[in-house]
Formats: structure tokens, C-alpha cells, sequence
């Protein structure tokens, strides 16, 4: 580990001197630069402030650490605990929104901005966007999802129908079912499979239904690659989207390495490169007879030369010899922009891409490369090697949009559910969602930090092979990686479900099941598991086994899958909550009527949390008096308002209160540990040292009760809870020779 680590901060470090000698910066210089300059020049950044009345911050929820400390610098009383009140910001989000992990925004962030603004927040739940049956058949997926989730800092907050036109069939949601194959051998080709059922089932309705109103959304790239190719061959009319990393795709890539070793024929890399691509098209054997054919075993012009003089018989070889010597000839007396359209004529480039699905996206990113080649030669001072690096690729993540072009009106748009973020549709097929989650050695989560996997076997001493112990940490790591991409997996079905406006048609791949045991389902397919094929699935189901007109599905009723055959024992969870263990039973539930639903309920209780969590943290505290605390964390509704207000006033008028400010106190801390092959998480409410050796843990429960038999019951449910929480503190802390833990019913008077 400590050796990636060098190598990485080698790499941060040839990388900032690169920009430093270029005189250039990246994406993210431009926020961190501008923060540090407010930082280090206390007049500009008033002057900065002077000139903003009010700031606007729209998609919120997709904001990262550092994006947040620019807004901490624009509007300062975020960060002013004499201040509870920042009036002059303005957020607009949806955290239920929150996909973009993977470029660093952070969903927590929303919740802590909502709390340092201090005004009350404003929640639109009606969407004018969908026929009132399909906002109840969203609720019906996503509300159950988003409860189940270890980390429910989102609440989710049904769909209310403002829509008032609508058809009288519009409104539908059906699950499209791919079932295993014969043909489909592995997860590539069933991924293939099933986007193909897709395209037949658009192809069949589009006697009733314009190309123009379907839009295909994939989880992945790879997903709109292959629908965009299938729609190709069964001749519907299409638009890929392709979003970002323009200086990634292919064409791009082949034309800047036709510059790169025109200017420099000994460059290794770009003669590989092209001699690869579909200007020149060498196979891997003809490759290597370039290599061998001269004393230096590397690509380049010359050996390329020598190749064509050893095998005057291979026309690919001979070809590509005359052909880049005359480009490199061309290159020193032509403009670039017109020496890139010769290159691309002489190399019969165009006819590459005949019935390529690409064909139009292909052209028009040349197209705008030629462009940007254009701009920049005619930059003063501007020289062949400034060109070179303006068009090559930033960094790993590539921003730049692909090049527009016109596409036919009426065609089917295809593209990644995180580039339908934003739009609508009246007809949204949701395909590829049985893609899983994050791989690779390296995992980095904020609880472990990053650890790497081992090998499984090593060499030992005497030669012979043995096994490594399991890498327990990194286990443990993958594990807390996983539930993350599960979180972001419930958002990004919220985002794909919420893009139509009449009609959704979800499609999974079925799970096989051998020996009576359902086979595994993987990435936002996992989230769907229960509800399409473990119980009665409320939604029509269609396969694609048998024929209707136009197309090859049929309306089928709802299956179960037999599990009554199961013989094997189940096997202990991956991964399991605290909160998790404490669900509670019927008998108990139907005891204690709330009056609350249960999104109240959660938003009450995680207002009561965070609120004392504040009070007690001073981090968190910030200055502010518990009243300011108070106030500053209240709910909107009145109703919820004056509860919220009981259940504070409960806690810190109590003898409790008093005792936890007189001891080291762990606040909101997360725990994890391993029990077998089971990672197990909790988040302890607080915990204080009563003596350096005795921890007590404390646990707020916010239920709706009213008497003291009420806690009794529930004080016998969060048992287990609480019997974890003791363990994983035992885990972190093994020196400590005694943990307790209590429950703490905020509805009630404490006493202890």
C-alpha cells in the first residue's frame, strides 16, 4: 500500500508541475484556486461579495466539498455562529436526485446546507410532469426501496399528481422480463439479449406510438452502444447521446495520432495507434512485423519503411508506408484544418463508418474538432505541439460535450439514465440495470480509508504454493462500497422512473434458479428483487415467450417463483445494520397506532437526532445556544413543529442532560465490524466515558408513544439493537474493560 501511495503522490506531483510549466489549470483549480484567493486576500473576496445580492445554487444535491466552500465564501454568515440566518442563499435540489458520486458530490452536504441556511425549507412534492397513475406506481417502487436503505438520511417523500390532461391510458408502469438463454452464455450476451427484447417491443408499438416520444435510458455506456446498434438494424429512427469525454471517442483519438506522429514519426504510441485504427486497419501480426523489421524493436516511420521494403507483398503494410509519408509531407504545407479533411479523404476514412450507428455522431465530433484546431492555431504565438496538447485528453475525467448534430426529429432518444437527468419523456424504457457495482484492488471508503486486496495464494518459502489468509479490512471496505453504490442505485431508479411522463416500462433480466434457490441479481435490478419476483408483483408483467401483433410480447398475469423447495440453509447476510436488527412486530405496532405516516415519522426523528447531535458536538454547535440549535433543525410542519418541540424539551430538561456535559462524549459515530463472513455497521447516537474504562452508549428513539408500557414493549425489541451496538464498540475499543447502553424514549419525561 505505502508503495501506491508514493506512486500516486509522484504522479500528483509530476502532474502539478506539468500545469505549473504549461501555465495552465484543470477543472478543479478553477474552484480551489478561487478559494484559496479569497482565503489569502480578505479585500478581493468583500469586493467579490459586494456585487451579490442574492445567490441562487439550482441541482444542489450534485455539489461537492469543495463547490460548498465557495458558496461558505460568497454568503460568510453559512459559517458565522453569530449569524443563525443565511437569507441571502437559495438552494434548489433533490436529494433523492444525488447522482453524481463518482465526481465527488456528496448527498450530505443538502442536509447540512438546509441547516446552515437556518430558514425553513420548502417542499414541492407535486409533479406536473406525470399522469396521476404512474406517480402512484413510483410511489409503489420507491418508497419501500428508500426505507430498507441502512442510511436513511434520505426520506423519501411520496409523488403528488398535479397533472390534470392526461389520456385515459396513460399512466402505466409494466416490467419487461427477459428470461435466461441457451444463446446468452454469459452477462454480455444476456445483456444483449434483453436490450434486444426492448427494441422489439418499440418496434411493435410504433404503429401507435412516434419514435420521437420513446426515449431508451441504459445504466451504462455499453448499454446505449447496443441499443444504439440494434435500433440501427431493425431501422428505427434514433439519437444516441453519448454526453462527455469528446477527446476520448475513437475519431477523435485517430486524428490527433495522425498529427502526433506526423510531427514526430519516431512517436511509438501514435503509430500504433493508427496503424490499429480504421484508417489503416493492420492486424496484430502485421503490426508485429513492423516492430521486428529493424534492430530497435519499436514502432515508428522508419520501421514502418523497413516493413514495406521486407513484405512488398502485404498491401496493408505497403499501403500505410506511402500513405503516412505523404501526410507528413502534406502536414508541413497545408493549414491544419485543411490538412485533417486530406487525411481523412485519403485514408477512405468516411467510408469506414458506412452503416456504423455512429455514423452522424462520428462526423460531427471530427467536425468540431477541426473547429477547435482552428481557434487555436490562429492564437498568437500558437505553435504544432500547442495544438497537439489542446486536443488531447485532459485528464481521466473528460468534460467535453460531444460535437452537435442535426438528428431526424422523430427518433427514438437513446442515452445513460445520468443524461436524462433533467429531461422527460412521454414513453421511457429502462433497460441494463443488472450491471453491478464497483470492482477493483483499490477501495477507499471514509470509515477504513483505502485498503487493497491481496493475492489469494503466494509463494511460500519452500516453494510451494499456499493460502493467504482473507484480507479482512478490505473485505470489510468492499462491503461499506457496496451498500454505498446500493444508496446511489435507489437514486438513479427515482431518476429513470421520474423521466416519463405516460408510460414506463421497466425491464430486468429473470434470475435462474437451480435447485429451487433464486439465482443472484446484481446492481439497481437487486432493489427490484423482492417486489417482481419473490412476491405477487403489482404490476402487469410482459415476456417475451410469446407473439402479439407487431411485436413479441404478451400481457401476462403476475408469477411468484417457487421457494418452497429450498433445501440449503440461507446464508448469513454480507452485510447487516444495527437499526436493522430492530424490526418491529406486528402485535407491537398495531398497539401503538401513530399518528404520523411513517415519512413524518422519519422526518421527525431525524430531526430530534440531529438536533441534539448539534448540542452536544461543538463542532457542530458553532456558537449558537440550544434554542438557536433548536430552531435552526425544527421541522416545517406546524404539526411535526410542536412534537419536535416536546421530544427536545423532554431530553434537556433532564438530569441526563446534564451528566452527558460532564463526560468525553462520542457523538453520531459510525462503528463497523466483521462476525464471520458478515460485515456488521451502526451509528451510536452517543456514547461517553463514564471512567477511562466504562463506556455508555445511548440510543434516541423518537416513537410516537404515550405511556411507560409502551416503552416496555419496544424497550424488548431494541434489545438486539442495542446488544450490537455493545459489540461493535467492543470491537473498536477492546481495551475498555465494561460497555453499557441505554434507550432513551424521547416522547416521554426522562429519568434515570
Amino acid at each position: 500500500m505505502r508503495l501506491i501511495l508514493d506512486q500516486a503522490w509522484s504522479a500528483r506531483t509530476y502532474y502539478q508541475t506539468e500545469k505549473r510549466e504549461l501555465r495552465m489549470i484543470d477543472f478543479d483549480d478553477m474552484m480551489g484556486l478561487c478559494v484559496k484567493l479569497m482565503d489569502e486576500r480578505k479585500d478581493l473576496a468583500r469586493i467579490i461579495r459586494s456585487g451579490i445580492a442574492y445567490l441562487m445554487v439550482d441541482e444542489f444535491q450534485d455539489t461537492n466539498p469543495l463547490q460548498y466552500d465557495l458558496v461558505c465564501h460568497l454568503v460568510p454568515d453559512l459559517r458565522d455562529p453569530q449569524s443563525p440566518r443565511a437569507s441571502e442563499l437559495f438552494i434548489v435540489g433533490d436529494d433523492k436526485q444525488s447522482i453524481y458520486g463518482f465526481r465527488g458530490a456528496d448527498v450530505r452536504l443538502f442536509r447540512k446546507a438546509v441547516q446552515d441556511i437556518g430558514n425553513e425549507a420548502v417542499t414541492i412534492p407535486t409533479s406536473y410532469r406525470m399522469a396521476p397513475p404512474l406517480a402512484d406506481h413510483v410511489n409503489t417502487i420507491c418508497a419501500p426501496i428508500f426505507e430498507t436503505a441502512l442510511d436513511q438520511t434520505i426520506p423519501y417523500s411520496p409523488l403528488k399528481a398535479g397533472r390534470t390532461t392526461y389520456a385515459d391510458d396513460a399512466g402505466t408502469l409494466s416490467v419487461l422480463i427477459t428470461p435466461p438463454s441457451d444463446i446468452a452464455e454469459d452477462d454480455r450476451k444476456l445483456r444483449e439479449l434483453e436490450i434486444a427484447h426492448v427494441v422489439a417491443r418499440i418496434s411493435g408499438s410504433l404503429s401507435t406510438t412516434r419514435p420521437g416520444d420513446i426515449a431508451v435510458l441504459s445504466r451504462s455506456v455499453a448499454g446505449v452502444s447496443i441499443a444504439s446498434r440494434l435500433l440501427h438494424a431493425a431501422c428505427i429512427p434514433f439519437q444516441a447521446h453519448g454526453g462527455r469525454e469528446f477527446f476520448s471517442r475513437p475519431e477523435v483519438a485517430d486524428v490527433r495520432n495522425v498529427l502526433r506522429l506526423c510531427a514526430d514519426g519516431g512517436d511509438a504510441v501514435a503509430c500504433a495507434a493508427i496503424l490499429r485504427s480504421p484508417m489503416f486497419g493492420l492486424t496484430d501480426t502485421e503490426i508485429f512485423e513492423v516492430l521486428s523489421s529493424t534492430d530497435e524493436n519499436r514502432l515508428s516511420l522508419t520501421a514502418l519503411a523497413a516493413a514495406a521494403q521486407q513484405h512488398p507483398e502485404n498491401t496493408s503494410i505497403v499501403r500505410a508506408d506511402l500513405l503516412l509519408r505523404q501526410l507528413s509531407d502534406a502536414m508541413m504545407q497545408m493549414p491544419l484544418a485543411l490538412f485533417i479533411r486530406h487525411a481523412l479523404d485519403v485514408t477512405d476514412w468516411h467510408a469506414t463508418l458506412v452503416g456504423d450507428p455512429r455514423r452522424e455522431q462520428a462526423i460531427a465530433n471530427v467536425d468540431k474538432l477541426i473547429d477547435i484546431v482552428r481557434a487555436e492555431i490562429q492564437r498568437p504565438g500558437s505553435t504544432l505541439r500547442d495544438v497537439i496538447d489542446r486536443i488531447s485528453v485532459p485528464d481521466e475525467d473528460d468534460r467535453e460535450a460531444e460535437g452537435r448534430f442535426e438528428a431526424e426529429a422523430n427518433a427514438v432518444q437513446v442515452m445513460t439514465i445520468h443524461a436524462a437527468k433533467g429531461l422527460e419523456f412521454p414513453v421511457v424504457y429502462i433497460t441494463d440495470i443488472s450491471t453491478s457495482g464497483r470492482t477493483g484492488t483499490i477501495m477507499m471508503s471514509e470509515q477504513l480509508g483505502a485498503t487493497i486486496a491481496l493475492a489469494d495464494k503466494v509463494i511460500a518459502a519452500d516453494g510451494s504454493i499456499v493460502s493467504r489468509p482473507r484480507g479482512l479490512t478490505h473485505a470489510a471496505n468492499t462491503m461499506l462500497l457496496k451498500e454505498n453504490d446500493r444508496d446511489e442505485n435507489r437514486r438513479l431508479l427515482y431518476v429513470a422512473l421520474t423521466r416519463a411522463e405516460d408510460h414506463v416500462y421497466l425491464s430486468l433480466q429473470k434470475p435462474i434458479v437451480k435447485s429451487g434457490e433464486v439465482g443472484a441479481t446484481k446492481g439497481i435490478a437487486e432493489l427490484l428483487r423482492t417486489m417482481v419476483f419473490e412476491t405477487e408483483c403489482p404490476f402487469p408483467i410482459l415476456t417475451s415467450t410469446d407473439e402479439i401483433e407487431g411485436g413479441v410480447f404478451e400481457r401476462i398475469e403476475p408469477q411468484m417463483l417457487d421457494r418452497t423447495v429450498v433445501i440449503a440453509p440461507p446464508a448469513a447476510p454480507e452485510m447487516i445494520s444495527a437499526s436493522g436488527l430492530a424490526a418491529l412486530p406486528d402485535d407491537v405496532t398495531a398497539m401503538m397506532s401513530s399518528r404520523f405516516s411513517s415519512t413524518d415519522a422519519m422526518l421527525l426523528g431525524t430531526a430530534v437526532h440531529d438536533a441534539l447531535a448539534a448540542m452536544l458536538d461543538a463542532t457542530m454547535r458553532n456558537g449558537r445556544t440550544d434554542d438557536e440549535i433548536a430552531e435552526a433543525y425544527a421541522p416545517s410542519s406546524s404539526t411535526l413543529r410542536s412534537v419536535y418541540t416536546e421530544h427536545i424539551r423532554n431530553v434537556v430538561s433532564s438530569t441526563l442532560w446534564s451528566r452527558l456535559h460532564t463526560m468525553p462524549l462520542l457523538v453520531e459515530r459510525d462503528f463497523v465490524g466483521l462476525d464471520g463472513e458478515t460485515l456488521v455497521t451502526g451509528r451510536i447516537d452517543v456514547a461517553g466515558f463514564i471512567t477511562d474504562d466504562h463506556l455508555h452508549v445511548w440510543d434516541w428513539k423518537t416513537n410516537d408513544i404515550s405511556t411507560a408500557d409502551h416503552a416496555q414493549l419496544l424497550t424488548d425489541v431494541y434489545r438486539p439493537q442495542l446488544d450490537m451496538y455493545v459489540w461493535l464498540v467492543k470491537q473498536r475499543y477492546p481495551h475498555i474493560a465494561t460497555v453499557t447502553a441505554s434507550l432513551v424514549f424521547t416522547a416521554l419525561p426522562i429519568t434515570e
